[in-house]
């Protein structure tokens, strides 16, 4: 089984999960610009915080604003390295140096 096939089928067995887990976010009144939703705004951006987290994006953080919304800054993590990667690249051209 490939990958790809390996992932859908995965995906689909936990289809009710991950459902669940996004209709928790979508219950936050996240999509405002009132005040009194501000605290929902920061709620929402600390899930999806820790949503990225867990996946593997890392660092998180969630952005200082004076308003909502809060948007977050993600980057991946670099793959770990194999025994058999050089820790650095051998020499190129002068040119790319």
């Amino acid at each position: 089984m490939s990958d790809v096939d390996l992932a859908v089928q995965y995906a689909r067995e936990h289809q009710t999960d991950f459902l669940d887990e996004y209709k928790d976010l979508l219950r936050i009144p996240s999509i405002s610009t009132l005040p009194e939703h501000a605290q929902d705004m920061r709620r929402a951006a600390e899930w999806i915080t820790a949503e990225l987290e867990r996946l593997g994006f890392n660092p998180v953080e969630i952005m200082p604003r004076e308003r909502p919304p809060a948007p977050l800054r993600a980057a991946p993590r670099a793959p770990p390295r194999c025994k058999s990667m050089p820790a650095r690249a051998p020499p190129g051209p002068a040119s790319l140096r």
